[in-house]
C-alpha cells in the first residue's frame, strides 16, 4: 500500500485524546452513605468488570474510526509489487519552465516558486527508488543523468529564472535525446508551465512515441505587464554638441489604463532625458526622448520603466559610439577634387583626407566613413576586394566616372552589381526630377520648387536600370543621375558625372552640398544598439587584429569574462558566443586591456507578452500528432502525484470511509443497546 498524501497520517497522532480521557475520568462522584454495604459487594464487583469492558469496546470504536477517517484523508493506493518495480524502473522527465514570465504572481509567490513547490511535492510522495530528469530553459549539462529523489529536490530548489525563452519544440527535441541515451520505451514528462504562447506558436511538433506527455498549466493571479518593447535613433549621426533623439516603444499588455507612468533614459552618473507618459489598455506607444551627448566615446544608456510584478523587461539597454568627427576619404587618380576639399576640410564636423590611388593602405578604410573613388582602371583586385568588404561591414562608398577611360567590365562596379554603360554620352541635358520621397532626402528639402534651376549635364556615363539599386536623381533624357544600392550593411552611391566642372554645374550648384554631407551621415551608421540574450550568438566588431591576438569579453558591471570564438573579415571581427550571456547589461570588447568597443544586451521581449496558450486546446493538437496527453486542470497535487505512480483506478480511500462510518454506526448501536438492557434491569428491581 502506498500513499498519496503520506502527511495526514500524523493525524493518527490524535488517537491520543480518546486513551487520555478514558484514563482520567473526569466525571465527578457523589458520596451516598449506607449502613450496610456487605451485601453488595459481589454485585459492585461484577458491575464494574461489565462497565470497564463497555468502556473498553467504546473505546476501541471510537479509536478505530477516528484511524480509518486519518488513513482516508491520507489517499492510500493498492499497487502490486510487480507494478511498483516496473514505475521505479522508468525515469519521469520534469520540464521546469524558468522563463522570466514566471515571474507573474501565483497563489503562493512567483509562478515559478507554485511550479517548482508542486514538483517537489509530486517528488517526495513519489516512490524513494524512482530516478527522475530534469529540463529546463539553460539546458544545463548538471540535468542530463537520471536524478535520485533528494537530488531531484535538490536541484529544484536550485533553479531560477532565466533569459534563455525556448520554443516548446526545443523541449521535446531534449526530452527525445535524453531518452534516447538512457534506452527508456516509455518517458513520462511533465510539463509545468504558464504556457505562455510565443513558447507554444508552432504548427507541426515533433512526435517522438517515447514520450507521454502531462500538462500542469499555471495562471497568474493578475497579467499585468508595461514593458520597453525596443529603442532606436531618429538620426544615425551621434556627434558631441548634436541632439540626439531616441524613440522609445512602450507596451501596455494590462487591462488598466497608466497615467504619469515615468520612463527615464540615464548612464551610470546622470539623467540624460525624462518624460511622464498615458498610456492606454493594451496600447502600444512610441516617446522621444532627447539628449545632448558633451563628449566623444562610447555611451551606454539605460531607459527605464517601473512596472511590478515583471520586471525582466523594465531596463533596456543601449550602447552609442560618439565619434569626435566624420572622416572622409577622397580616392584620386591624378589631381584632387578642389570641390571636396573646399566642401570637407572647411568644416569642423569632418575630417577629410585624400589619397593616391596607387598609394593607398587598405587597412585604414575602418576608420572612415565615407569613401569617394573613381571607377578607375587603375584600381587593382585587392583594393576593390577591400573596398567591397569596408561597404559591407557599413561604410558608404561613392563612385563617379572617368569621362577619359573606358569602364571595364570586371571593375568593382562588377563587384557591387551595378549596372552601366562603357560609353560616355555627351549630349547635353540637365537634371529634372528629384525623388524626394526616398528616405535619403528625409528633411532635407522644406519644398522643392516646380521651376527648381537644376544644374545642366553636359556629358556623362549611361548608368543601366537596375532591380537592386533605387534612382534618386534623373535627368531630363530619363538616365539616373545620382543612384542609390544597399550592399551587405553599408551604401553605395554612383554618380553619372565626375567632380569637374567641364562635365557639368553640379559641384557649383546648392544640391551639391546637402547630397555629399547627407551620404557621410548614411557611412556614419550606429553599430548595434543593442543585442538579445539567448537569441544572438554573434556579434560584428569594426577592428584589424593580427596574428594570435584574441579578444576578451567583459562585464562592465561585475567580474564576468569569456574568451569569444573569432573569425576574421577583413574590416571586422565576428565574435560567436557558445553560451548566452548571464545578466542583461554593457559587456567590453578588449584587446588585450584596450577597449575597443562596447556591447548592450537585453533580455527577450517574446516573455513580456502577456498571451497563454489554452490547454485543452493544445491537447487536442498532440493528441491528433499521436501523442497521450493528460491535462491537469490546475496544481492539484494529489492528480499530479496518482498520475506519477500510475495507480490511478486502484485508490481505496473510500474503503477506510466504509470502515470509519461501521465503527461509529457500531458504537451508537451498542450504546443504545446498554441503555435499553440497563433500563430493563431497573424496572425488574422494581
Amino acid at each position: 500500500m502506498e500513499f498519496l498524501n503520506p502527511g495526514m497520517l500524523y493525524g493518527l497522532f490524535s488517537l491520543a485524546v480518546p486513551v487520555i480521557v478514558h484514563l482520567f475520568n473526569f466525571r465527578k462522584h457523589k458520596t451516598v452513605y449506607y449502613s450496610d454495604v456487605s451485601l453488595l459487594e459481589n454485585l459492585k464487583q461484577q458491575t464494574s468488570r461489565t462497565s470497564k469492558l463497555r468502556q473498553l469496546i467504546i473505546l476501541a470504536l471510537r479509536m478505530l474510526a477516528m484511524a480509518a477517517i486519518v488513513v482516508a484523508f491520507a489517499q492510500p493506493v493498492f499497487t502490486t509489487e510487480e507494478k511498483m518495480e516496473q514505475l521505479n524502473q522508468e525515469i519521469s522527465m520534469l520540464y521546469l519552465d524558468n522563463s522570466q514570465s514566471m515571474q507573474l504572481a501565483g497563489l503562493r509567490g512567483s509562478l515559478l516558486d507554485d511550479a517548482r513547490n508542486t514538483a517537489i511535492s509530486l517528488v517526495d510522495n513519489a516512490s524513494p527508488d524512482k530516478n527522475y530528469l530534469l529540463i529546463t530553459n539553460n539546458f544545463d549539462p548538471a540535468h542530463e543523468r537520471p536524478l535520485t529523489q533528494d537530488e531531484m529536490i535538490e536541484q529544484l530548489q536550485f533553479v531560477e529564472t532565466s533569459s534563455v525563452a525556448l520554443p516548446f519544440n526545443d523541449i521535446l527535441e531534449r526530452a527525445s535525446l535524453l531518452a534516447k541515451d538512457l534506452k527508456q520505451n516509455k518517458v513520462k514528462l511533465f510539463v509545468l508551465s504558464d504556457f505562455q504562447e510565443s513558447a507554444f506558436d508552432e504548427e507541426d511538433y515533433l512526435l517522438n512515441e517515447q514520450l507521454s506527455l502531462v500538462f500542469v498549466p499555471f495562471e497568474a493571479m493578475k497579467q499585468n505587464n508595461v514593458f520597453i518593447d525596443s529603442v532606436w535613433l531618429t538620426n544615425p549621426v551621434v556627434q558631441p554638441g548634436i541632439p540626439v533623439e531616441l524613440n522609445v516603444k512602450l507596451s501596455n499588455q494590462s487591462e488598466d489604463e497608466l497615467r504619469s507612468l515615468a520612463l527615464r533614459a540615464e548612464t551610470a552618473d546622470k539623467v540624460l532625458a525624462i518624460a511622464n507618459v498615458d498610456i492606454e489598455s493594451r496600447e502600444e506607444k512610441v516617446i522621444a526622448l532627447s539628449f545632448v551627448p558633451t563628449t566623444a566615446g562610447f555611451l551606454n544608456v539605460k531607459i527605464s520603466v517601473t512596472d511590478f510584478p515583471v520586471v525582466f523587461d523594465d531596463d533596456y539597454f543601449i550602447s552609442l559610439s560618439i565619434s569626435p568627427k566624420i572622416e572622409v576619404l577622397e580616392i584620386f587618380e591624378e589631381k584632387a577634387h578642389a570641390a571636396l576639399e573646399l566642401l570637407f576640410a572647411g568644416d569642423s564636423l569632418f575630417a577629410f583626407t585624400k589619397e593616391n590611388i596607387l598609394r593607398l593602405d587598405p587597412q585604414t578604410f575602418s576608420r572612415y566613413k565615407l569613401i569617394i573613388a573613381p571607377l578607375s582602371n587603375k584600381m587593382s583586385e585587392g583594393l576593390r576586394a577591400s573596398l567591397s568588404d569596408w561597404v559591407k561591414a557599413g561604410g558608404a562608398l561613392l563612385l563617379y566616372p572617368d569621362l577619359n577611360s573606358p569602364v571595364l567590365q570586371n571593375s568593382i562596379s562588377a563587384d557591387l552589381n551595378l549596372l552601366i554603360s562603357t560609353e560616355t554620352d555627351t549630349s547635353t541635358t540637365r537634371l529634372d526630377k528629384i525623388v524626394s520621397e526616398h528616405p535619403f532626402f528625409d528633411e532635407m528639402f522644406s519644398r522643392i520648387p516646380e521651376n527648381a534651376d537644376l544644374p545642366d549635364v553636359f556629358k556623362h556615363h549611361g548608368i543601366l536600370p537596375s532591380m537592386v539599386s533605387d534612382v534618386l536623381i534623373e535627368l531630363l533624357n530619363g538616365n539616373p543621375f545620382l543612384t542609390f544600392t544597399n550592399y551587405g550593411q553599408g551604401s553605395v552611391f554612383h554618380l553619372a558625372v565626375p567632380f569637374d566642372p567641364a562635365a557639368s554645374g553640379f559641384t557649383e550648384s546648392a544640391l551639391f552640398p546637402p547630397l555629399l554631407i547627407r551620404m557621410a551621415f548614411y557611412g556614419q551608421n550606429q553599430t548595434k544598439l543593442s543585442y538579445t540574450l539567448g537569441t544572438d550568438r554573434s556579434f560584428l566588431v569594426k577592428t584589424n587584429i593580427f596574428g594570435d591576438n584574441i579578444l576578451h569579453i567583459k562585464s562592465l558591471s561585475d567580474d564576468f569574462s569569456l574568451i569569444p570564438g573569432l573569425a576574421r573579415r577583413q574590416q571586422q571581427v565576428l565574435l560567436s558566443l557558445e553560451e548566452p550571456l548571464p545578466q542583461p547589461g554593457f559587456y567590453g570588447v578588449y584587446l588585450q586591456d584596450r577597449l575597443i568597443a562596447i556591447t548592450a544586451w537585453n533580455e527577450s521581449r517574446k516573455e513580456s507578452l502577456m498571451s497563454f496558450t489554452d490547454t485543452e486546446d493544445l491537447k487536442e493538437i498532440f493528441e491528433n500528432k499521436g501523442y497521450e496527453v493528460v491535462n491537469i486542470a490546475s496544481d492539484t497535487e494529489t492528480n499530479l502525484i496518482a498520475q506519477q505512480a500510475g495507480v490511478e483506478d486502484n485508490n481505496a480511500w473510500w474503503w477506510f470511509v466504509l470502515l470509519a462510518l461501521v465503527f461509529l454506526l457500531s458504537e451508537a448501536l451498542l450504546i443504545r443497546l446498554w441503555k435499553a438492557e440497563k433500563k430493563q434491569l431497573a424496572n425488574n428491581k422494581k
